[in-house]
Parts: C-alpha cells; sequence; structure tokens
C-alpha cells in the first residue's frame, strides 16, 4: 500500500515537471520589447547629435562675433576718454594690448571653424549610426504573423511602445523618427544609451519566462526551417552591426546558448549580445568617437572665449559695454567704478608702466651721456627693464 502511495507522488510529481516545463520552455524565442526600447532611445540620442552640434558651432561663433563687437566698442570708448595727444606711451601699449586679443579672437575664431568640421563628422557617423539600429528594430517588429513574432513580450511590440523609433501608427519607414531641426537643451547623453543595450543591462529580460517561448522568430534562428528555409546558415549571422549575432547551428532560444560576447564568439550552436558596445560595435564606436572629439573641441573654444571676456573685462572695471556710458547725457557725468581711485583697470596700469618705462628710458640716456657707450657684456642688463615690461604685459 505504502509503495502504490509512494508511486503516485512520484507520477504527480513528474507529470506536474513536465507540463511546468511545457508551459515555461526553456527561454525566449523573440527579442523582449525592453531591449528594443534601449535600442530605439539609443537611436534617438544619436538623431539628436545633429542639431545640438549644429546649435553649439553657432553659438560658438556668435560669441566671437560679440567679442569683436565688444572690443571694438570698448576700444573707441578709450580712445574718446583719453585727452588727444598725450600719454603716447601709453597709447603704444594699449594698441599692444588690443592687437594681442584680437589676434587671440582670430585664434579662437579658427577653432570654431575646426568645431563645425567635427560637427560634421559626429553628425555623419550618428546618422549612419542610428540608421543601422532602425533598420535591426524595423526588420524585427515587422517580422510577425497571427501567433508568430520577433520582437516582444507576452505578445508582439506596438508602435507606441517604441516611441523613440516610430512616431506613427505602424511600424512603416515613413513612421520612423527622423531627425529634428531643433535642437535639445540638454547635451545627447550618448555614453550612457550606449551602454543601456549591452549583455548585462538587459540580461534579465532575456531570461524571463513567457510565452515569448512560442513567439518562434526565424530571423534568431540558423539551423534549418530558420532563416534560410531549406538549410542552415554557412557562418554566423549579426543584427545592428554586431548587437545580436547568431551562429550557424543556433536554435532560436535565448537560453543557455545565447551568451553575452561579441561577434566571434557565435560559433556553431551559439548566439551573442554585446557584452561591450562602446568599443565592440564598429558604428556605435565611430559614433562616439567623433562625438567626443567634437565636445574636446567645444570646450577648448569654450576656454578660450572665457579667457578673452575675462581680459576684455578686467580693461573696463568689471564694466559692462552699455552701461553707465553709452546711454547716459554727456552733461550729467556719473561716476563709475572705472573713475574710483580704488579700482584701476588694465588702462590704468599701462598708464604706469609706460610712465615707469619712460623714466627708465631717461635713465639710461643720463648714464650713456656720462660714462658713455655701454659695452655688449652690459647689453643684456640694459635689456631688464624691457623684459620687465613685457612680464608685465602679459599678466593684463
Amino acid at each position: 500500500m505504502a509503495l502504490e502511495l509512494c508511486s503516485k507522488w512520484w507520477w504527480i510529481i513528474a507529470l506536474s515537471m513536465l507540463l511546468a516545463e511545457e508551459t515555461l520552455g526553456t527561454g525566449p524565442k523573440a527579442i523582449p520589447t525592453k531591449a528594443g526600447e534601449a535600442i530605439c532611445t539609443l537611436s534617438k540620442t544619436l538623431k539628436d547629435i545633429t542639431p545640438w552640434a549644429t546649435q553649439q558651432v553657432e553659438d560658438g561663433a556668435a560669441k566671437i562675433t560679440h567679442l569683436e563687437m565688444k572690443l571694438l566698442e570698448w576700444q573707441t570708448k578709450f580712445i574718446h576718454s583719453k585727452p588727444k595727444g598725450s600719454g603716447s606711451e601709453a597709447c603704444k601699449i594699449t594698441g599692444l594690448l588690443f592687437r594681442q586679443v584680437r589676434k587671440e579672437i582670430d585664434k579662437t575664431r579658427e577653432e570654431v571653424e575646426k568645431l563645425e568640421k567635427e560637427a560634421s563628422k559626429a553628425a555623419a557617423f550618428a546618422a549612419n549610426s542610428a540608421g543601422r539600429l532602425d533598420e535591426f528594430i524595423t526588420v524585427f517588429a515587422n517580422a510577425q504573423g497571427s501567433s508568430k513574432y520577433c520582437l516582444g513580450d507576452d505578445k508582439a511590440a506596438k508602435p507606441e511602445e517604441l516611441k523613440d523609433c516610430f512616431s506613427g501608427t505602424d511600424f512603416g519607414e515613413e513612421s520612423l523618427v527622423d531627425i529634428s531641426e531643433r535642437a535639445s537643451e540638454q547635451e545627447p547623453n550618448l555614453d550612457t544609451n550606449i551602454d543601456s543595450i549591452k549583455h548585462s543591462k538587459l540580461s534579465s529580460h532575456f531570461t524571463g519566462y513567457s510565452s515569448t517561448t512560442e513567439a518562434g522568430c526565424n530571423l534568431v534562428k540558423g539551423t534549418k526551417k530558420g532563416i534560410l528555409e531549406n538549410t542552415e546558415l554557412e557562418k554566423s549571422l549579426w543584427w545592428g552591426g554586431g548587437i545580436l549575432t547568431i551562429g550557424k547551428a543556433f536554435g532560436g532560444e535565448f537560453n543557455g546558448s545565447f551568451i553575452p560576447g561579441e561577434i566571434p564568439a557565435a560559433t556553431k550552436d551559439k548566439a551573442t549580445w554585446t557584452a561591450d558596445p562602446a568599443t565592440q560595435v564598429v558604428h556605435l564606436k565611430n559614433a562616439s568617437d567623433t562625438f567626443k572629439a567634437f565636445k574636446a573641441v567645444q570646450e577648448k573654444v569654450k576656454e578660450k572665449i572665457e579667457s578673452i571676456e575675462q581680459k576684455i573685462q578686467a580693461c573696463l572695471g568689471g564694466q559692462e559695454s552699455g552701461e553707465n556710458g553709452t546711454e547716459q547725457n554727456a552733461t550729467e557725468p556719473t561716476v563709475t567704478t572705472e573713475q574710483t581711485p580704488t579700482s584701476s583697470t588694465c588702462f590704468d596700469n599701462v598708464a604706469k608702466i609706460a610712465a615707469d618705462l619712460k623714466e627708465k628710458r631717461a635713465l639710461l640716456a643720463r648714464y650713456q651721456k656720462v660714462k658713455g657707450w655701454i659695452p655688449p657684456s652690459s647689453a643684456y642688463n640694459a635689456k631688464i627693464p624691457f623684459i620687465h615690461f613685457g612680464f608685465l604685459l602679459t599678466l593684463l
């Protein structure tokens, strides 16, 4: 009796395990919706690079033009604020200072031109990469029938679930999200979104059990009755430039044969999902590298513009152009920070340096008149005041 009862229990357990295996299957047979969403988000980010980079170039050029106008305005203001015919040394030194800033502005404009070239490269590679991703998702999203599908969870994914790829109500090419003409306020977070599609970020969605075990996507099946009807693949096949790679004998189930890795690892019955898209998926690496190169030049332009702005503002004692000067009545003088004895500008410093230089030249002339010609061995010492002056000028 006990043996019969034990035997019945074993049959119940075995039947339960069989039913569980029938229900759960061995692994999904379609790309999960979350993986599709991550790829679409990355595609949208890549498309945002073109308008954003273009806007940065336009902003840089506008700032250079603004600096040129400010320099011209302040130069005119300085000339009119000094008595004519006086302070010739100060005028010479001031002219040198302006030429130095003018030269820096010209160099920065050259950097902006370089920035424009880098923007074109970044936009081209980003658009190419976005196209590769859109193609990948479009093919898998459209591969569906009454019960079979290649992208989805318990049922085929819908366009609204992939809104970063499709703006319409279907998966047609005309519904694909295009590159916007308006730049986003925030910098496209490319590196983070590239990182979000790697295997370690999406693996939980591939291992979850659902009715995707019945999806039966032939696009991920390398064996017969798969992507090829009467034969298996001759070698591995990759999708999205290497995001997903299926081996020639891969059975189409994302189970133990589905591993993190790159194209070379998808041998025979294996399939891989990229573990390091930032460096191993070529089109994504190119897009990332060119965008980083653009941002490096952009940072250099930004630093140079800030440096020039600080130099010009220091010359005016912190007073912005047009403040307390261009609009006030000439008959009603207003005391500004430039006029206070405690707030010296670089123009005041120039006058002091010029006066000091004039005094040293007079002293040198008197010395030569009394002592005569200065021998070559002493020539270096005679240049010290001029070297000192040059050093001071760089600090303005």
